[in-house]
């Protein structure tokens, strides 16, 4: 809902600096001339995906008058694409209020506010979210949910989330893939190596296995740099396997959780295959695998 303090002016106090003039075009006609000659702003089918807020305002002193929304299955909303001289196209949106009985709009000359949304939180005719305290200051506001069982959907909002877009970049930077360092993904960089391994051993240990060789292959015979990255590739087709499933099933995006899961899961099968490999090639390891 708009906020009338928010978008009111004293008209009085700015009528020595400002001159508003209100020009109002009326087209009934889709292939009318004056459309040519404006450039219209480029609506994206995203957009009427949901509902559309109207906002009408007084062009006497600018305040509220009246507010309602105008649903995505009405019906009345519609784009058309318009190709200009210079090739270049823009959407035109339209929204046809003779079938929409419902709003009744004010008499009068108004200024019309159009306020597009994207359903995060539930829907502007579905709230599952409402105000229970104001601060004293009122610039912070406590919210609750107006119901319990929607808990997932919240979560679902406030959880940081990776969408299918860059789902699989994030996978072969996580099991360093070749070309995975060059890969633009727009989160901080997390990958699986030697290095990141030696890190989780007992104190020193790590440092120790280094200083003793056993990081590095020795003639016919492999250490941990190729091991743990030989697991790692076998894991990433696992892993890769698992949300192309999951994303097949209706999955959009996938939380830190499920992607740990998904990752290690991944790891634990190839960690098996690598100790079955070394249980019946005991001379391909510098060691014994456990």
């Amino acid at each position: 809902m708009a906020n009338q303090k928010n978008f009111k002016t004293n008209i009085n106090q700015l009528a020595q600096q400002y001159t508003k003039y209100t020009v109002s075009r009326v087209v009934d006609n889709k292939a009318d001339d004056l459309l040519d000659m404006e450039v219209p702003a480029d609506f994206s089918e995203a957009l009427l995906e949901n509902n559309i807020e109207i906002n009408v305002y007084s062009l006497a002193d600018n305040s509220l008058i009246f507010s309602d929304f105008i649903p995505n299955s009405s019906q009345a909303i519609s784009t058309e694409t318009l190709q200009y001289p210079d090739n270049t196209q823009r959407k035109l949106l339209y929204i046809d209020f003779s079938k929409l009985p419902e709003l009744i709009l004010p008499i009068g000359q108004y200024e019309v506010i159009l306020n597009f949304f994207a359903n995060e939180v539930g829907a502007y005719d579905n709230r599952i979210l409402k105000i229970n305290k104001i601060s004293p200051s009122r610039k912070e506001v406590e919210l609750k949910l107006t119901d319990l069982t929607k808990q997932s959907n919240l979560e679902q909002f406030a959880i940081p989330r990776i969408n299918t877009t860059w789902i699989e970049p994030v996978l072969k930077q996580i099991f360093n893939q070749p070309g995975s360092e060059q890969l633009n993904v727009p989160a901080s960089s997390a990958k699986i190596d030697s290095s990141s391994i030696y890190q989780n051993f007992a104190s020193g240990s790590g440092q120790k296995l280094i200083q003793y060789g056993f990081d590095e292959d020795r003639g016919t015979q492999i250490g941990i740099n190729t091991i743990a990255q030989n697991i790692l590739n076998n894991a990433y087709p696992l892993a890769l396997s698992s949300v192309q499933k999951l994303i097949s099933s209706g999955s959009s995006s996938f939380t830190e959780t499920q992607l740990d899961t998904i990752v290690i899961n991944a790891i634990d099968i190839a960690y098996d295959t690598a100790l079955e490999d070394e249980k019946n090639n005991p001379q391909r390891y510098r060691f014994d695998l456990i």
